[in-house]
């Protein structure tokens, strides 16, 4: 039987170290690709359009009727209470004809005030629609619960005035 002689570099301190190095490493990188990936997808899915968010400017684009209607009777008589049967022209559900998906708007309501209020289950979204007169416009703010869904318009602590102005 052969022997190997003692300086040879499988025996040699070196090759121990590297070697124990090497398992260390082996042994991490599996680690390492699983927590990049972990961090990638949460990345991704915050970043991503939701459904919810793409719905949410629909949602509002349905309030549109009720809120044009509040407008021209504001118009007309700022002083007059508004006449709340105008909740009759908000539409019950929504209907995603692409994806033939139904989205329902449980709750809505109009108020003396002209203030419109609607909630979906579905998309999780309450959203506020006060209307403010002011140099003989009508000015309508809005506010939208969770906020992340918002659009633009509505996005901020505070009402903010919509882009759709009814003002002409």
């Amino acid at each position: 039987m052969e022997t190997m002689p003692e300086n040879t570099v499988a025996d040699s301190d070196y090759w121990r170290i590297n070697k124990k190095k090497t398992k260390r490493w082996l042994i991490s990188l599996p680690i390492a690709i699983v927590l990049l990936f972990l961090a990638l997808s949460a990345w991704l899915s915050m970043n991503s359009s939701s459904p919810k968010r793409e719905r949410t400017p629909e949602f509002l684009l349905s309030l549109s009727a009720a809120r044009n209607a509040i407008t021209e009777q504001l118009r007309a008589n700022p002083q007059q209470a508004v006449d709340t049967n105008l909740v009759n022209l908000i539409p019950s559900e929504l209907n995603f004809n692409w994806e033939n998906e139904r989205v329902q708007i449980g709750y809505k309501a109009v108020s003396p005030e002209g203030r419109i209020t609607a909630f979906s289950p579905q998309l999780g979204v309450l959203a506020v629609l006060t209307p403010q007169i002011e140099n003989n416009k009508v000015v309508w703010s809005c506010w939208l619960n969770p906020p992340k869904f918002a659009p633009a318009s509505c996005r901020g602590p505070e009402p903010s005035a919509l882009d759709f102005t009814s003002a002409r």
